[in-house]
């Protein structure tokens, strides 16, 4: 998008170019179209390293979180355990491997995790089995899959493992791939013992960054199959039905679900939609809510105790005055949730999205968990700063600088919208968030700089075109006698750079000087003199830049917002 984006300004640009003088450009085409090459290659290269990494990893609804990586000799199978690969076959090789847990493999979940494929038109989906688990037909995650056979043998350093393989080609371009567990629907195991490994996930055809997270992707109510356990859990399970028809049919008010002061304990929910129930001074022990919707839920004043809400929907729910010890938020959507007044006791939000939470907390949850939050600079509070300043802290002194950096962030964005004053609310939001996210985003005003010296060079080129450039350039010559002499010499694209790029770093530090440096790269020495309201452009292109260069001295050398 930003290619044809650049590709475009650059055809505008040399069109105009064109338009006011035909016969100079033709001259010096050659030249600008080569400098626009460069800018594009030097920004390309620019954004890449800038660009955010795709996330690779997999939440889950046992509570594990599952990685990426890549099918080759030597690489662990598990994220969990100490296995490689000892020998992979061919159409195995290099494919996108997703490091499931071996723990989960006593799981009878029906949906256990998630995956997004983008632009997989084609690619090739593979699930390997320790085929130790079969007894008669296999599990239902493999019903969509049809058993294949490699090319060579697949070999772990789990030398009882024999693995089986099944295979799947993606008809469309973009595909969410529900797995199931394991036991979900095999056999019991011999004497309950699991002489088995959890199966493997492979997809070639397609790299990592093609592969997202499918748990963080909701589709209006929740589809998936109801899963209650236990067994004696019927008459819960039937509350949760009414609610669904009370939600999807507009059905008696009688039938939406109100667990208020209730007690609710050792109950799992999986793929449940509670949206718009009121829980509120619940009280709940030992309850699991995975991949459930749960959005604009009251829980306030409740009692939260080993709850797990993997993977579940919260958007905009209200816990304020609850309380939570022993609690999980893997992988959960929090969005514009309400958290004040909250008491946490070991609460783990690792990879929840976190974005326009308001987090005005009594007590801080895990940190470790809480540092790898999504949107953490999305954070917000109501008027008190004090949980979110106290969460800053607590990141630096643990050595999480990136969760730190982006807290600093929401601080500062809070700030900025609780501030009356448009002018200096608009000055901050220009000089600060729009070049750096208050500190988020330290290497973008070099990015910027580097941008308005291409900038600020097409706008001379185009002055020059049309004959209201007001610059000379002199080069210092030997006269006949022996004494130094000017000679003025013509402009061209060329040179043009260099004056945007002199200009820009026409800063000095005592005996360092930038501009100084960049004018003993040239091949020959001269002077570039400005006058009128070039002189005056010239100025502004360099206050600009001394601000930008500054900027990213100062953030790259500590964390001034915070």
């Amino acid at each position: 998008m930003i290619l044809i984006a650049f590709v475009t300004l650059v055809v505008l640009l040399n069109g105009i170019l064109l338009i006011i003088n035909f016969a100079l450009f033709k001259s010096f085409a050659w030249r600008i179209l080569f400098y626009d090459a460069a800018a594009l290659a030097i920004g390309w290269v620019m954004l890449s390293y800038q660009a955010d990494d795709p996330a690779n990893y997999i939440t889950t609804n046992s509570g594990r979180v599952y990685t990426l990586s890549t099918c080759a000799p030597k690489t662990t199978v598990y994220m969990d355990r100490g296995y490689t690969f000892v020998s992979v076959p061919r159409e195995l090789q290099d494919a996108v491997l997703i490091q499931t847990a071996n723990a989960d493999k006593t799981s009878d979940q029906n949906n256990l995790f998630a995956i997004h494929v983008a632009d997989g038109k084609g690619a090739k989906i593979y699930l390997v089995m320790d085929s130790r688990i079969f007894a008669g037909k296999p599990p239902a995650v493999f019903d969509k899959y049809k058993q294949v056979k490699l090319s060579g043998d697949l070999r772990t350093t789990d030398k009882q493992a024999r693995y089986v393989a099944y295979a799947r080609t993606l008809a469309t371009a973009d595909v969410k791939l529900q797995f199931e567990a394991n036991l979900f629907s095999a056999p019991p195991q011999k004497n309950n013992k699991a002489e088995f490994s959890m199966f493997m996930v492979m997809v070639s055809g397609v790299d990592a960054a093609q592969i997202t997270n499918g748990n963080g992707e909701e589709d209006g109510l929740n589809s998936s199959y109801l899963l209650v356990k236990p067994k004696d859990s019927v008459h819960f399970m039937h509350q949760l039905i009414r609610h669904r028809r009370w939600l999807e049919q507009g059905a008696d008010n009688s039938d939406r679900l109100d667990l208020s002061n209730k007690k609710i304990k050792n109950i799992s929910c999986y793929n449940a939609t509670l949206q718009y129930a009121d829980l509120s001074g619940a009280t709940l022990d030992s309850v699991d809510f995975c991949s459930s919707v749960l959005k604009e839920i009251e829980y306030s004043d409740s009692k939260l105790r080993e709850v797990n809400f993997y993977n579940s929907y919260l958007d905009s729910a209200n816990f304020n005055g609850a309380s939570f010890t022993d609690c999980s938020f893997i992988g959960a959507d929090l969005r514009r949730s309400i958290f004040t007044n909250v008491k946490f006791k070991n609460v783990d939000f690792t990879h929840a999205n976190v974005s326009g939470m308001i987090f005005e907390p009594d007590s801080l949850p895990d940190i470790e968990g809480m540092a790898s939050a999504d949107n953490l600079d999305s954070l917000t509070y109501r008027s008190n700063p004090a949980m979110l300043i106290k969460l800053q802290e607590e990141f630096k002194t643990a050595g999480f600088y990136r969760a730190q950096r982006q807290i600093t962030a929401a601080i500062e964005r809070r700030k900025h919208e609780l501030n009356p004053d448009w002018i200096t609310r608009t000055i901050d939001g220009l000089l600060f968030d729009a070049t750096s996210d208050y500190g988020l985003k330290p290497f973008r005003p070099l990015m910027i700089l580097i941008m308005l010296i291409y900038l600020f060079y097409r706008l001379y080129l185009s002055l020059f075109f049309a004959g209201t450039l007001k610059i000379e350039i002199q080069h210092p010559a030997e006269s006949d006698s022996g004494k130094d002499k000017v000679v003025k010499d013509g402009i061209h694209p060329g040179r043009l750079v260099f004056l945007s790029i002199i200009t820009a770093f026409a800063i000095g530090f005592g005996e360092y000087n930038i501009n100084e440096w960049a004018k003993k790269l040239l091949r020959e020495e001269y002077d570039i003199r400005s006058f009128g309201w070039t002189r005056v452009l010239l100025g502004v292109q360099n206050l600009l830049s001394l601000f930008l260069f500054s900027l990213t001295v100062i953030l790259l050398l500590g964390n001034p917002f915070g």
